[in-house]
């Protein structure tokens, strides 16, 4: 029996959770040197229509330099102003070696939080007032423990395959380096994002 592809894994959990998928799909043209076809796909899935939190996935391997060629994650939309930058990724035992320099690192002001996690983004004063919630603080925290890899950003991606967010701030719950296609999995980070959103509105 032929093996299902990503795009009929989530297509089967939308049905199951009668939630709408959106994809695309294009094939790189093929050259003298490269046998095997690449893709560009790009997959949306709305939660429910009784909020416009989403799940993306994205896959580039042609992407530019510097920039995620694939990722995933549970998307929020949010009324921030859209120069905000922010990114919370878990701490690691590097970190508290000093062996990974990462630009404009911010504390939130909360010890047990700090302990636990890296805020670096464009704006200090910002990051601190909007992680001053204790509430908020261990939703990021449980968000993180998801996965080794999952961070919790703001406007961190170019999601603008996405209508609904083109111009538009969002925060995610985002793993920088695969899919997720297993319904709990998906529904996991929904729950979460959900949460957080409620919060920040």
């Amino acid at each position: 029996m032929q093996e299902k592809s990503n795009i009929e894994l989530l297509q089967a959990v939308a049905k199951r959770t009668n939630r709408n998928i959106e994809f695309k799909e294009s094939r790189f043209p093929m050259s003298g040197v490269r046998r095997i076809p690449k893709f560009k796909r790009t997959i949306y899935m709305h939660n429910n229509i009784l909020d416009k939190n989403l799940f993306v996935w994205y896959g580039n391997p042609y992407e530019e330099f510097g920039t995620h060629t694939i990722f995933c994650g549970a998307v929020a939309p949010i009324d921030f102003p859209k120069s905000e930058k922010i990114k919370i990724r878990k701490r690691f035992i590097v970190d508290k070696l000093h062996l990974i320099k990462e630009p404009q690192v911010f504390k939130s002001g909360s010890p047990s939080f700090d302990s636990k996690v890296v805020i670096s983004g464009n704006n200090g004063s910002f990051s601190q007032k909007l992680f001053a919630n204790v509430h908020l603080q261990h939703l990021i925290i449980e968000a993180l423990k998801v996965d080794e890899f999952i961070t919790i950003s703001i406007n961190g991606y170019n999601l603008d395959f996405v209508p609904e967010l083109v111009g538009q701030s969002y925060i995610s719950i985002m793993n920088p380096q695969s899919w997720y296609t297993d319904q709990p999995e998906i529904d996991e980070l929904f729950r979460l994002i959900n949460s957080i959103s409620k919060i920040l509105k």
